[in-house]
């Protein structure tokens, strides 16, 4: 886990921009085609996973609320969330990944997070208003986003090894464990926090991670990664920490 930048909770399943964005699998009607959906992933679990991450397994990341969803949506369950962590983990830190088009109800609360990540769509009904985000304190930081061909990717057979699942482990909002944003179905998933236990989740996501990337692409990588299109035989460095010079040596 020290090696991981991110721990990534899906706390809404929805996004105010979804019938906006076609292209996004916010509402693909497979989405969660492989999980429970009776059964969303319950605030409990989320602490306790961030306390044995922490405390536990080393990790050294940041905890984010987003995945294909839009978590200032679901903004009174991010705060409880937050103090909860806090109460059994003090030296968490928060990232908030947002579109930017929703200003929250609580702004003074902004200031808790490390950083403040927009995507910025440009979209002509739905602008981003800078002139509520400027006045944060906290470090903002404007992407300007698109939506690529990841809902019906080409499939591209490379053997290249990937990093991608050294940036964040991703819990969807039903419990299913996503090894990266690509993979958005959640065919390569080590499991589900409802069906498994945490350290057998992290046991497996580790020996995926060893055989699509730290020691080359297997042929037993998980089907849906052998055919990515994006695989990144590189870091994305986006959490503070002492990740470089460890990623260095592994890469």
């Amino acid at each position: 886990m020290h090696l991981t930048q991110y721990l990534s909770f899906e706390i809404t399943r929805h996004c105010n921009l979804g019938k906006i964005h076609d292209l996004c699998p916010n509402r693909h009607p497979e989405r969660y085609a492989s999980v429970d959906m009776s059964n969303p992933i319950r605030d409990d679990m989320i602490v306790a996973i961030c306390d044995d991450a922490y405390n536990r397994y080393g990790f050294q990341g940041k905890v984010s609320w987003h995945y294909y969803s839009e978590p200032l949506v679901a903004e009174d369950r991010m705060w409880r969330l937050m103090d909860a962590i806090d109460s059994v983990a003090p030296q968490a830190e928060y990232d908030l990944w947002t579109n930017g088009t929703i200003w929250p109800k609580h702004p003074e609360n902004l200031d808790r997070f490390a950083v403040i990540r927009i995507t910025d769509y440009l979209l002509e009904d739905h602008r981003v208003d800078l002139e509520h985000w400027v006045t944060v304190k906290t470090e903002i930081t404007r992407n300007y986003g698109y939506l690529d061909g990841r809902i019906n990717p080409p499939p591209r057979k490379r053997t290249i090894r990937c990093f991608r699942p050294y940036t964040e482990m991703i819990f969807d909002y039903f419990g299913q464990v996503h090894l990266c944003c690509y993979d958005w179905r959640g065919l390569g998933s080590p499991g589900n926090i409802h069906t498994s236990t945490f350290p057998e989740i992290i046991q497996r996501w580790q020996a995926i991670r060893a055989i699509i990337g730290r020691d080359g692409f297997q042929p037993e990588a998980p089907a849906v990664c052998q055919t990515c299109p994006w695989k990144t035989n590189g870091l994305s460095m986006l959490a503070d920490g002492p990740f470089k010079a460890a990623m260095a040596a592994l890469v």
